[in-house]
């Protein structure tokens, strides 16, 4: 089986975004319904600080964000299994529109083929 698997972080971001779980959930959400991929779970944990982490669990893989409120700093992971067809395209889709919530300054984002 082949997939993309996007990740990257994301730096000098919006610090309202950095502290928003419930509003940056449901943008992603959306996010990933648009892009026609599969929700199948999700969970969430809000750090004392206001940080968080939550995970999407897709029939096609996994979409997981970090975030650190004193860094000003995401991490953010989408996977996109290519079992029926090329789903590359929609894995960086899926990661450039789940990064433009936070309004980084800087992305360093890499991508491998798995």
């Amino acid at each position: 089986m082949q997939g993309m698997h996007v990740f990257g972080e994301l730096m000098s971001c919006d610090p309202v975004a950095l502290t928003s779980v419930n509003e940056v959930m449901a943008s992603t959400k959306t996010i990933i319904d648009d892009a026609g991929l599969t929700r199948v779970s999700e969970a969430s944990h809000v750090f004392a600080n206001g940080g968080y982490t939550f995970v999407v669990c897709l029939a096609e893989s996994h979409l997981a964000v970090h975030t650190w409120v004193d860094e000003r700093m995401v991490t953010l992971d989408v996977f996109v299994c290519n079992v029926v067809k090329d789903q590359s395209g929609v894995a960086r889709q899926v990661f450039d529109r789940v990064s433009a919530l936070f309004s980084p300054e800087n992305v360093h984002v890499q991508e491998t083929k798995r």
